[in-house]
């Protein structure tokens, strides 16, 4: 990771899990992109050692699975939320409509 992807991993998160709650899941879903690449990328490192590198294979499918991850949360932040409130509270985007109108 670089130092910038160190910087914003806490804004990341949080405005991930805001915008999870806004389509009533759970917020602590945004940990799944974050901690999902670092356990991908450690896990491969520790199996090629245990395999004597024959675990290098596995590297392109896991760099696969990554991206089809991170572009899964992606969708999710464009699709929008849900209609009125929902369990994490009230549906901003109406009150934001009404406060400007």
């Amino acid at each position: 990771m670089t130092l910038w992807s160190l910087i914003n991993l806490i804004p990341n998160f949080t405005l991930t899990a805001r915008r999870l709650q806004d389509l009533n899941y759970n917020g602590w879903l945004a940990l799944i992109p974050t901690l999902g690449l670092v356990i991908l990328i450690f896990g491969t490192i520790i199996f090629a050692f245990i395999t004597f590198g024959i675990g290098l294979i596995f590297v392109p499918f896991i760099i696969l699975l990554a991206i089809l991850i991170q572009i899964g949360f992606f969708i999710l932040t464009l699709i929008e939320g849900t209609q009125g409130p929902n369990q994490y509270g009230p549906d901003l985007k109406k009150e934001w409509h009404v406060i400007n109108n």
